[in-house]
């Protein structure tokens, strides 16, 4: 018979793991921002030349997001709204 998993044990691992990641940005001098965006995971963004991250920390795994893309400065105020789509 195999025994299931404590779920604790999962979020222990899971808290474990962020932290080591936030502890790495860090040591990097890498700004980062903690978000929950729902009550499974912790978002962590952060910023590096050419690409934006978005790591999702579950109890059980991580998943991400990169956006690469140009970091030119744009100053077109109607490029901007239309960017933001209608109201």
């Amino acid at each position: 018979m195999t025994r299931s998993r404590n779920p604790a044990d999962a979020v222990d691992d899971g808290m474990k793991r962020i932290l080591s990641f936030l502890d790495k940005l860090d040591n990097e001098g890498v700004h980062s921002v903690i978000d929950q965006r729902n009550a499974q995971c912790l978002t962590v963004t952060f910023t590096l030349v050419g690409t934006r991250v978005a790591a999702d920390f579950y109890p059980d795994r991580t998943e991400y997001r990169h956006y690469a893309g140009s970091e030119d400065v744009h100053d077109d105020r109607s490029a901007l709204e239309r960017l933001l789509g209608p109201n």
